[in-house]
């Protein structure tokens, strides 16, 4: 089980980049008020960025482990179920959470609902990849 957390780390931190970069780099700019070729220009981001996705990494180590030991103790052996179980996780709290704190971001609605799609999309395909990995 540990090679497959490993490898959700690493796809979640490629799919992370991706995202929030080349996708929707610039609407995730534009709600949280950061001109995003500016920032990469900043030398202030430059200095926390390996900080910043080493955080990020040790979060998503957290999430994907206690969704592996949840597996586990279903004995999740297939695909199908594997997606099914993080859908469920996805639904049951990521979903919710996002939502809230989209709700309650102070953003203006636009803002807000923008917020939410980007942050809960990303996280949905997420954890299917979290239930395709973890299966195996």
């Amino acid at each position: 089980m540990i090679l497959q957390i490993i490898i959700a780390v690493i796809v979640s931190m490629a799919l992370g980049f991706i995202w929030y970069g080349p996708l929707f780099g610039k609407v995730w700019g534009k709600i949280v008020g950061v001109d995003m070729e500016t920032a990469k220009n900043d030398p202030e981001v430059k200095k926390r960025m390996p900080l910043m996705a080493a955080t990020n990494m040790a979060l998503s180590l957290v999430t994907i482990f206690m969704l592996a030991v949840i597996f586990k103790r279903l004995d999740v052996t297939d695909v199908t179920t594997g997606v099914r179980v993080a859908f469920f996780f996805f639904i049951g709290f990521i979903f919710p959470l996002i939502g809230t704190f989209a709700l309650w971001s102070s953003k203006p609605c636009r803002l807000a609902w923008e917020m939410f799609f980007v942050m809960t999309g990303y996280q949905l395909i997420m954890f299917v990849f979290y239930g395709i990995i973890l299966s195996f």
